[in-house]
């Protein structure tokens, strides 16, 4: 299935990002709008239809830290949507 519930406290989905599409395992947070991808599996450089956003760089804080890393726009694709 596209959503794995991981003890009802954590959502997993399998989505392709970028184009060439590639598989990723992610954490659906449901309290945020926002998606995060690691450097380490996403390479907007080599994705043909990444596009940089108004940011470079965003911080966004969180309850307990923040993250913060590029922003950038690329194709998602969740199960068949």
């Amino acid at each position: 299935t596209a959503l794995q519930n991981g003890y009802d406290n954590i959502y997993f989905i399998a989505a392709q990002v970028g184009t060439p599409s590639r598989n990723e395992r992610m954490i659906v947070d449901t309290g945020s709008s926002d998606l995060w991808l690691t450097s380490r599996s996403y390479n907007a450089e080599a994705s043909a239809t990444s596009t940089s956003l108004e940011y470079p760089v965003v911080t966004v804080y969180y309850g307990k830290g923040h993250v913060s890393g590029s922003e950038v726009g690329d194709r998602l694709c969740i199960a068949s949507l």
